[in-house]
């Protein structure tokens, strides 16, 4: 957690991301990864599931969504 945590200072302190409390950022963006490595890993998808496409939206929205 500790390199999310630096990279969230680091992108606020540049005035990439939202000032908010680091740990409530870093925190929602290490929930939104690893609940979709949680499905991917009990293959809750259909057959096929593109997941570095999942995984590539996903975190575009949580950029976006935080972003300044």
């Amino acid at each position: 957690m500790v390199p999310l945590l630096e990279a969230v200072t680091s992108a606020q302190s540049s005035g990439t991301l939202l000032v908010a409390p680091v740990h409530m950022v870093a925190s929602a963006i290490w929930g939104q990864a690893h609940g979709l490595v949680s499905l991917e890993l009990a293959q809750v998808g259909p057959p096929g599931t593109d997941w570095a496409g999942v995984y590539a939206s996903a975190l575009d929205a949580v950029t976006r969504g935080w972003a300044a």
